[in-house]
């Protein structure tokens, strides 16, 4: 169960990113605004973010998330439509 709830938070804040990204690559919003807006806490925006920058996805700084591999992205959020 935790498996298939952290997939459907994986899918929702990559959604939420990509809308947030369409007039570029840099998102400008902490990971409490995130959170608020996939409806669940900052320590896992956090760690799903922390993740994603380590396999390349994403690089992180302070009040933004910049998106380096947008269509990775894009699969994972295609989860939360499936």
């Amino acid at each position: 169960v935790a498996d298939v709830a952290l997939a459907t938070l994986e899918a929702r804040l990559a959604g939420t990113l990509l809308r947030h990204a369409r007039a570029g690559t840099l998102v400008r919003r902490t990971h409490e605004q995130l959170a608020q807006e996939v409806a669940c806490g900052r320590e896992a925006v956090s760690r799903i973010l922390e993740h994603w920058e380590q396999l390349g996805h994403v690089r992180l700084g302070r009040g933004h998330i910049r998106v380096d591999v947008p269509t990775r992205l894009a699969r994972l959020a295609e989860d939360a439509e499936t």
